[in-house]
């Protein structure tokens, strides 16, 4: 099954976008005429088609309706949608076009209004350094397939999200991802950690973090993951990586629990002067370690 951009589906989101998208042409409809109906914006109707939404069991209904459907038909969609609220997507699969994954977590920076990203085990990529990132890239390529470099120059450019004012960016960062050091110089962790102290001096970035000896009592953030709101209509959408693959949230009950998660370990994270202080310690601390 291709897709709406002529290029294989690569997951469930862009299957689903496409099927619905043979169906309102098949029927001769525009896409302003589907999102009249659907009562949803034109711009919304192009995100489905596209697999940059995932549409509501009630869109679906409706736009099968619309499109004169078959039943079946009806029910698979349904399937489908349902298969995208939780996809997981492989890293053979997600790899397979080289820096694939870095413009997949571009894309939803690029359309996220805020992003929210907890991080135990590296720094986040929109606050690497290039040495730091050139490292962790190496170390993250479990299939030895990835253009290591091309990755790099992708994920570099991503940061230039952080420039915009009119989004917001919040990072939580456990002091153990701080501390965790790639292969190379002690050099390298101690301008990650300058690097990451002289981004959270802009007004559209927040920066909070973990010490080890804070004590966490409302919850647990069991692996890393990243919140993507959305503005007006558009959804908000969960990533999280695991050994094998990555995992894209959609459903509005399961992203609203890594939301909880998130609010509550940020309640007990340090801010400002406090991190700032954390920062420094750990330059020096590495340093010393180095010598």
């Amino acid at each position: 099954m291709m897709s709406a951009r002529g290029t294989e589906p690569r997951n469930q989101r862009e299957y689903l976008g496409a099927e619905l998208r043979k169906l309102r042409e098949r029927a001769g409809l525009s896409g302003r005429e589907v999102a009249a109906h659907l009562e949803i914006a034109q711009t919304s109707v192009s995100r489905i088609e596209r697999g940059l939404k995932v549409p509501t069991q009630d869109e679906i209904t409706k736009w099968a309706a619309l499109t004169g459907a078959a039943p079946d038909v009806q029910t698979r969609m349904g399937q489908l949608a349902e298969a995208a609220y939780t996809e997981v997507a492989t890293w053979r699969t997600a790899l397979r076009d080289g820096t694939h994954l870095q413009d997949r977590i571009g894309n939803l920076e690029e359309q996220a209004r805020v992003l929210r990203h907890f991080e135990t085990i590296v720094v986040p990529g929109l606050l690497q350094t290039p040495e730091y990132a050139r490292r962790v890239i190496q170390l993250a390529d479990v299939t030895g397939t990835q253009d290591h470099e091309a990755a790099l120059a992708r994920r570099l450019q991503r940061q230039d999200v952080l420039y915009d004012s009119d989004r917001r960016f919040e990072f939580l960062i456990t002091e153990g991802a701080l501390r965790a050091r790639p292969p190379g110089p002690p050099a390298i962790l101690v301008a990650q950690m300058g690097r990451i102290s002289s981004l959270a001096d802009m007004d559209n970035v927040t920066i909070g973090l973990l010490p080890f000896d804070r004590v966490i009592r409302e919850a647990i953030g069991w692996s890393e993951f990243a919140i993507y709101e959305g503005a007006d209509d558009e959804e908000s959408v969960a990533f999280a990586e695991v050994t094998h693959a990555e995992l894209t949230i959609s459903d509005p009950r399961d992203v609203q629990i890594y939301t909880d998660v998130l609010n509550r370990l940020a309640r007990v994270a340090i801010y400002g002067d406090e991190a700032r202080d954390l920062l420094n310690r750990i330059a020096r601390e590495t340093r010393a370690a180095g010598q």
